[in-house]
């Protein structure tokens, strides 16, 4: 888990490099949770996730909070079909919670080690395809040429993925353990709190929080890479965390269900 100290754009968060041994079995979403999915338990619990809007991404500017996007309008036409996005942690949980006793099953967000080893299905590059990201337009959907027609100042893929913005979960290729989107198209906000390095990280892929070693819960881990995001981002080992206030939305983020078997 994490990159090598001391390579090309590899941060400080993701050292030091560490083995980890799944302890528990787990299943892990085919697809991220869809728009359609989320408006299923919007209808029948009427959770609101639009008060507060949602900070989206307009041609030329940096993500602004927009009281008028959310996740039914994160700023261009989506699908049912679509990843939803403009999803806060809480709005997470809350659609695991309603899952969760609708199933009987106990759903969850996937922790950091977990999120990792699905992501890798078993690889060691830079990405799950392989280190060249000008090769990833088929696996996955990031800042591209596509993109780059909208946006032109970002650092692009030489490679069209048919997408400038979100695309439809499973339109690319899946990775070797049959999982969509592990890299791009939108965030995956994790349950680990966030953490400046592993020192110090649980090594049976159990989610870290403040509880086995003081973190920062405040925040929590996303991990994946989204459509608006540079190339080097969607590599496997990249961090990053976002609030866990219920108002910090961005039209770049949503997540994927996982659950203990």
């Amino acid at each position: 888990m994490g990159s090598p100290a001391g390579g090309p754009k590899r941060p400080v968060d993701e050292t030091p490099q560490h083995h980890v041994t799944i302890a528990k079995a787990f299943a892990i979403g085919k697809f991220k949770v869809t728009r359609g999915q989320y408006a299923r338990f919007v209808s029948e619990t009427h959770y609101d996730a639009t008060k507060g809007g949602c900070a989206g991404l307009l041609p030329g500017k940096d993500y602004t909070d927009d009281p008028k996007q959310n996740w039914q309008n994160p700023g261009w036409r989506q699908t049912d079909q679509h990843p939803v996005i403009c999803m806060g942690w809480q709005d997470a949980v809350a659609y695991l919670d309603w899952l969760s006793k609708k199933t009987g099953q106990h759903y969850r967000l996937p922790s950091e080690a977990e999120w990792e080893y699905a992501a890798r299905a078993g690889t060691r590059s830079e990405y799950w395809f392989g280190d060249d990201v000008n090769a990833g337009c088929i696996f996955q959907n990031a800042s591209d040429l596509d993109a780059k027609s909208i946006y032109p100042s970002w650092e692009a893929a030489q490679c069209h993925d048919g997408f400038a913005q979100s695309a439809p979960v499973g339109h690319y290729k899946p990775n070797a353990f049959g999982l969509y989107d592990m890299a791009g198209n939108a965030w995956e906000l994790l349950a680990d709190c966030f953490h400046q390095t592993y020192d110090g990280a649980p090594i049976d892929g159990s989610a870290w929080v403040a509880e086995l070693n003081p973190g920062d819960c405040h925040n929590h881990m996303r991990r994946g890479g989204s459509w608006d995001h540079f190339t080097w981002i969607t590599r496997s080992a990249t961090r990053l965390s976002d609030e866990v206030d219920v108002h910090f939305r961005k039209a770049n983020t949503g997540f994927r269900v996982a659950r203990d078997l």
